[in-house]
Order: C-alpha cells, then sequence, then structure tokens
C-alpha cells in the first residue's frame, strides 16, 4: 500500500472511531488505492448511518418545522467501488401517518387497500405522527418511500432527514448502467439476517435513533441495554415431524441458572420468515433483555423456531402447530431445565404464525395455557375445532393488530368468537401496520401483561372447566 493510501486509511479508521463505529471493511478494499482521492469525502461522510441533532440551518430551512418536531438530523451515506452503479436510494420504516390517517384508517374497516391514504415522507413529520412499513396504506413496496440519494463523490451518496427517536430498518436500493437494480443492506451495519437467508428481515439494517428516553413510552423497550443485562442466543436444530431439519434459536436470559425451572414461550414467525425474525428487526432480544433487567419478567424462556422450511412455509399450519408440543417441547424438557406442566407454557405467533397459534388453540389446546395471536392471516371459525371447547375456553389468549394493520377483521372476528364463547380473552390495538412495529409492541404487551399473571387463579379456573366437563356430554 502506498504511504498516502497507508495514511489516509488511519486517520479514517481515527474518525470512524471517534464515531463511535467500527471501522467498515471498505475502508482497506483496493478501491482505496486506485481511487484515493476519496479519502477526504470519506472523512466527511461517514459510511453508514450518522445521527445528529439539527443545526441552525436545517431549522432555519425548507424543512426546519419537521426537523424541529422530529429532534433529530439522520445521514445515510452508502459507500461502493463498483462503479457500474448509477444511483442510489434509500427505504424502511420511514413513512409517516397522522392520528386522523389512522381514524380514517379505522372508520374504513382497516382495508386491504390504501382509504385514500398517502404516507408522509421524513420532511413531513410532524409531532404525534405514527410509523408503518409492510403493506401499510399507501405504500407501493416493502421498501416503503424511497429516499433518492445524493452522489456526492466517486462512489459515494449521501441524504439525511429528519426522523424522530425510534428503531428503523432501511434497506439500499442500487440502480446500475443497464437499468437492473439491486437491493442490499448497509455494508457499514450489515443486518442482523443476511442477504441469503430465508427471511421477509433479509438485507435490512437497522439503527437507533436518539435513546430510550428520546423514544415514545411504548418502545422504550426497543433499545439495547447495557451489556451486564444482555441476554444469550444459542442455536439448535430438530427433526420436526414432517422428517426435515428444524431451525431453533433459544433466549437464555442474563441470569441464567441451571438450577431454575422456567416457564417457556414458543415463538413464530409469519409468512416467508424464518427462527432469525423475532431476534433481529422483531427486537424480541432487546425486549426481554429490558423486562428481565426492569424486574418485569422472571425465570422464562424463549424459543424462536423455523416453521418456513419443515412446514411448507406455514402452509402446514396443523402439522406445525402440533409439532411444537410433540418434538419441540420434548426436546427443550430434555435438554433445558424447564417445567414440564402446561400451566407453564405459552406460544406466540404474527400474520401466518398466529393462524397457526390459533390452529393450535383449536386442536391442541391442553398444551399451552397462554396463546398470543397477532395479526392474524387466516382465519378459522370456532365451528370448526377439534378440541373440546372447555379446553379452549379455559385458554388464555390474546389478540393483536396494528392500527394500520390490514389484517384486523380476521383478527378482531377471532377474538370476538372466543369473548362470545366467554373464555380469558384479550384484544389490544397498538401502533404500526402489517410490520415489525405492531409485532414488536404486541409481544412487549404479552409479555408484561398477560403471561403467568395470573397463573393460580387460571390453573384453578381450568381445573374446574375440566371437572365441569366430566360431568356434561354437550359442549358449551
Amino acid at each position: 500500500m502506498k504511504k498516502s493510501t497507508k495514511l489516509a486509511s488511519l486517520v479514517l479508521a481515527a474518525v470512524v472511531a471517534l464515531n463511535g463505529l467500527a471501522l467498515p471493511t471498505f475502508a482497506a478494499v483496493p478501491f482505496l488505492e486506485t481511487q484515493t482521492g476519496i479519502i477526504s469525502k470519506q472523512v466527511n461522510y461517514t459510511p453508514g448511518v450518522t445521527v445528529t441533532k439539527p443545526t441552525a440551518e436545517d431549522l432555519e430551512g425548507e424543512y426546519g418545522a419537521a426537523y424541529a418536531d422530529a429532534g433529530f438530523k439522520v445521514t445515510f451515506t452508502f459507500c461502493s467501488n463498483d462503479a457500474s452503479i448509477q444511483s442510489v436510494s434509500v427505504g424502511g420504516n420511514m413513512n409517516f401517518y397522522t392520528q386522523e390517517d389512522c381514524k380514517v384508517y379505522a372508520e374504513a374497516g382497516r382495508p386491504n387497500q390504501s382509504a385514500g391514504l398517502v404516507p408522509k415522507s421524513a420532511y413531513e413529520y410532524r409531532v404525534g405522527m405514527t410509523t408503518a412499513q409492510n403493506n401499510a396504506p399507501g405504500l407501493t413496496s416493502r421498501e416503503g418511500i424511497l429516499y433518492e440519494m445524493e452522489k456526492v463523490d466517486e462512489g459515494i451518496w449521501s441524504v439525511s432527514m429528519p426522523l424522530p427517536a425510534q428503531q428503523y430498518v432501511y434497506k439500499y436500493i442500487l440502480t446500475y448502467a443497464n437499468g437492473s437494480t439491486k437491493q442490499s443492506d448497509d455494508p457499514a451495519n450489515p443486518a442482523d439476517v443476511p442477504a441469503n437467508v430465508v427471511s421477509t428481515l433479509a438485507g435490512q439494517s437497522i439503527v437507533y435513533v436518539g435513546t430510550a428516553a428520546d423514544a415514545p413510552t411504548e418502545m422504550n423497550d426497543f433499545y439495547p441495554v447495557k451489556e451486564k443485562y444482555q441476554g444469550t442466543l444459542r442455536k439448535a436444530s430438530v427433526t420436526a415431524s414432517s422428517g426435515l431439519e428444524q431451525a431453533l434459536l433459544i433466549y437464555l436470559p442474563y441470569n441464567y441458572n441451571e438450577n431454575k425451572t422456567y416457564k417457556t414461550l414458543y415463538v413464530s414467525h409469519g409468512s416467508g420468515g424464518s427462527e432469525t425474525d423475532w431476534f433481529g428487526v422483531g427486537n424480541l432480544k432487546n425486549i426481554l433483555d429490558n423486562l428481565y433487567k426492569d424486574g418485569k419478567l422472571t425465570d422464562v424462556i424463549v424459543v424462536s423456531m423455523d416453521n418456513n422450511s419443515p412446514f411448507n412455509n406455514l402452509g402446514n399450519l396443523e402439522d406445525a402447530a402440533r409439532n411444537i408440543a410433540d418434538v419441540i417441547v420434548p426436546y427443550m424438557e430434555e435438554n433445558y431445565p424447564v417445567s414440564s406442566s402446561a400451566e407453564d407454557r405459552a406460544v406466540f405467533g404474527l400474520s401466518a404464525g398466529g393462524s397457526m397459534s390459533e390452529k393450535l388453540l383449536q386442536t391442541i389446546p391442553e398444551k399451552f395455557s397462554y396463546v398470543g395471536i397477532c395479526s392474524v392471516g387466516r382465519q378459522f371459525p370456532l365451528s370448526a375445532a377439534q378440541a373440546d371447547l372447555t379446553d379452549i375456553q379455559a385458554t388464555n389468549v390474546s389478540y393483536y393488530c396494528g392500527e394500520l394493520d390490514w389484517r384486523e377483521s380476521n383478527t378482531k372476528n377471532l377474538y370476538e368468537e372466543m369473548a362470545a364463547l366467554g373464555g380469558n380473552v384479550s384484544y389490544k390495538v397498538v401502533s404500526g401496520a402489517h410490520d415489525w412495529i405492531t409485532w414488536g409492541l404486541s409481544i412487549d404487551d404479552f409479555l408484561t401483561n398477560r403471561l403467568w399473571k395470573s397463573s393460580v387463579e387460571d390453573s384453578c379456573l381450568k381445573q374446574i372447566y375440566q371437572q365441569l366437563r366430566k360431568g356434561y356430554t354437550d359442549r358449551f
């Protein structure tokens, strides 16, 4: 390496270190050897995402009101030595809706249509707006609004925008000289889920704007905690009932003790997902870490499972549901210090995984005392249930959906059926669309307010129902 290039690389490393970022591999590639003129620009345009407070110029400019309300200026910078890239844009959940938008969508019955809504860009942000992404009304793609980035030098594109404090997912859209396009995560901030993994999250990077104290209270648990409170993830696999290998990710709390007995929560992704989803953009690890740190959760192990490969992308819902009880539960009981009582088991699923949870409720409710069902995809009426309605009635069931979620009607229909049955059931609408804002907020509430809060009462109630069933032949 030439001395000038080597010196420039050291300068870049120092600047990046001062900004609290890991030095991207981009700084060491031959691109710097052949195009050393880019070094000075790299110093000014730090690869990745930079979060600062708005400058006086920002506040006085065209988008001053948005910067003032958002409180943060976020700059996305993409660097590449690929000369065939002609333009770059960035998209993610930087799409905003007013409270009036949410009201209009609710009054329209939360249809699988825009209801005439048009999302606002970051430059239109005002206090009180909510963000949404996947299948949100008015969006034409999962990437949301695409923000065109300025080419500031050879191989460097950048764009700044006002964003309020919260977690954001994003990816870059690269357009090449031949007209083709490609999606990419941020090389300076790689995605938790690599692009070669089968998952709806593949290739999406994550950035946290501000701190938990800056963010809406409902999103405080999304932010990472100090290292001493961070739990660990263990990889495992089982042979599913389908005969195929099934991957698992198992969360153990920071104070895990093999001499304790733990309750278990089994979580499922939706269509096109994998076991990695919940612990990536799903924020579940951060949520669990925060709840343990704050003393809101004790003695619970969480198991995330891949229901995609073994069960035809959740096309075989009943098989996937029974597989939890027949295969995964025995594996956990054999390899971890978990309770063997159904009273200490729970399951939570989103979208197609919510349909699987509903199918589990209607086929083997005696195996789990708590069931969480969010943004349910396919709905199954109780009249088609295979299990005794008494067992279904005795299960603690929680239904969730987002205020901009087009699956709301399915979810609410199932809730109303359960409520009419007289079961221990709840229903909650949270911020978000058919996306990870909704699913993260929902499982946070499930963990905080629904799981094992009245375990003694629930256990007694279930025993009473089972005794009553012995004296009656008709279902009720």
